[in-house]
């Protein structure tokens, strides 16, 4: 049958309820409500993430942010203990975890207040970081990060000046060395960053290390700072130098040891200790997906020997159980940390299958959200027995995890907001409201549909739209876009009320209204249906 309007749209005046005809519609199954099936599509490609995982993950990152949020200290901002330990850097994680979930970004009222938290540690310096602690390098990175992800006008200045002091710590030619001299151009320290500023009062200065490079690095990358920037150019040589890689690294330890392709710790130790036999230092996970992604990071090209060592090695050492290649004793130090590292880097690789060297294909995300849900804790919470690093707070760890499961699922929003725009076009037999209040009908909408829309009524209620605001409509084998499409229309009246499809939901919204508010509520199937037959 043609599609057509049996009558005239109209908007109503006065309050109803639902018609016996639209309750019985409610109480069908999808299957009834549709029409014939659509033609079969031709096969699809693969999706980086099938579906049980992509649910598995979105349950696990709506748990870990309820916890998170019961983390939430008085002030709007989040520490390691709940007691202000390292809370910028606590604040930036969780920040930039809160600004990427569909249910807030950065204009959602927590989030707002999170920022106002952080930039409270701006200094005159442009670092953010508390003074009284010496963490001036990750507090500033993270929050360079977090600044960035947020995408507002008004967080660009302190970003910036963020950058700029970060810049001043790296270590360069001419500072002094940890033995009182002078370091020269060729000094493996040159290029790399340490904890705090890089010329500290009472004594030698503490040589740079690859974790604080690679959180450096990533500032870098997520504030836009070109790939040429001299200051990423001269990490690159830091990061020469803490590889395991002979024919790219003159240091002793490289010639010495396993010549692997992997990363350590810093250009005179392992946090993994000594090679085999004493020889060398020994290669480990989180410091090899640190170096892997910060070269990508500078610029360095797929195919560079140097980035092919690091790959092999990650194909060689695969597994998700523990924190690769550290002794057996240690291999669950520092997991969450790796999980984090292993999935910025890998979806910077741009790779969906890693083959290992046993020629067996791993699908990363798939792999990593397995491994991550099963260690959740009941409260939706993650931490790591063996604290070491500071993960046995769930704050840090539960923001590792969180961050991890948003690249593991990053790209994966386009095949949802795919999915949600296939489900718009569904015929629906019979619509039928006499008078029936709006959010009733965008409830049978979402139940009929198996779509979840999500509707900011404080906004609209500012507008004169109210939740009970009666819709007529009476309609016959329409798409549910254009049933959706009446409905807004007769309830905004004048107001021009339309709607988005975004991270796989339907969100309406008005014309002029943000993208994201902090008065969301999100309207879900009351069930799933059974199809009929």
């Amino acid at each position: 049958m043609t599609n057509r309007v049996l009558t005239n749209v109209t908007r109503c005046a006065t309050k109803g309820l639902l018609t016996a005809a639209m309750a019985v519609a409610m109480a069908l199954p999808v299957a009834a409500q549709t029409t014939q099936p659509a033609k079969p599509a031709a096969p699809a490609a693969k999706p980086a993430l099938d579906a049980k995982h992509a649910a598995q993950a979105k349950t696990l990152m709506a748990n870990g942010v309820k916890f998170l949020l019961s983390q939430r200290e008085k002030d709007g901002g989040w520490s390691l203990n709940g007691k202000g330990a390292a809370k910028p850097a606590a604040t930036a994680l969780v920040l930039a975890v809160l600004v990427k979930d569909p249910a807030y970004g950065p204009r959602h009222d927590v989030v707002k207040q999170g920022y106002k938290v952080l930039l409270s540690y701006q200094q005159k310096d442009g670092g953010i970081y508390d003074p009284s602690e010496n963490w001036n390098n990750y507090c500033t990175a993270l929050a360079v990060s977090a600044l960035a992800a947020a995408g507002q006008p008004e967080y660009k200045e302190p970003m910036n000046k963020a950058v700029a002091y970060l810049k001043t710590l790296q270590i360069v030619p001419g500072m002094e060395s940890p033995d009182g001299g002078k370091l020269g151009e060729d000094s493996p320290f040159v290029g790399g960053v340490n904890y705090g500023k890089p010329e500290q009062e009472g004594g030698p200065r503490r040589p740079g290390d690859l974790s604080n490079v690679a959180f450096w690095m990533q500032a870098m990358h997520d504030a836009g700072v070109d790939k040429e920037d001299e200051h990423v150019q001269r990490a690159l040589k830091f990061l020469n130098r803490v590889q395991n890689r002979s024919e790219s690294n003159p240091e002793t330890f490289a010639a010495e040891g396993t010549n692997d392709g992997g990363f350590v710790y810093s250009p005179v130790e392992s946090k993994g200790g000594d090679g085999p036999n004493g020889q060398g230092l020994r290669s480990y996970g989180s410091m090899t997906y640190a170096g892997f992604k910060s070269m990508l990071y500078a610029g360095v090209e797929r195919d560079d020997p140097r980035v092919q060592a690091a790959f092999n090695w990650i194909r060689r050492y695969w597994t998700l159980e523990n924190n690769p290649n550290l002794p057996t004793q240690q291999n669950q130090e520092g997991l969450y940390y790796y999980y984090h590292t292993f999935a910025k880097a890998l979806r910077a690789w741009g790779q969906p299958v890693v083959r290992g060297r046993d020629g067996k294909d791993h699908n990363w995300r798939e792999e990593l959200i397995t491994a991550i849900g099963a260690r959740v804790q009941r409260d939706g919470s993650w931490d790591n027995a063996k604290d070491r690093w500071n993960e046995g707070s769930p704050v840090l760890v539960t923001a590792y995890v969180l961050a991890a499961l948003q690249e593991a699922t990053a790209d994966a929003k386009n095949d949802e907001n795919d999915a949600t725009r296939q489900s718009l076009q569904r015929p629906i037999v019979v619509v039928d409201f006499q008078e029936a209040p709006l959010d009733k009908v965008l409830q049978w909408l979402s139940d009929v549909t198996d779509t979840t829309l999500i509707v900011d009524w404080k906004a609209l209620e500012a507008a004169d739209i109210a939740k009970d605001t009666p819709i007529t409509l009476r309609l016959r084998n329409v798409k549910y876009e254009t049933i959706l499409k009446y409905v807004l229309e007769q309830a905004g009246g004048s107001v021009s009320l339309g709607y988005v499809v975004d991270d796989g939901v339907i969100r309406v919204r008005i014309a002029t209204q943000d993208k994201r508010s902090a008065n969301e509520t999100t309207i879900r199937p009351a069930r799933r249906t059974e199809t009929r037959r």
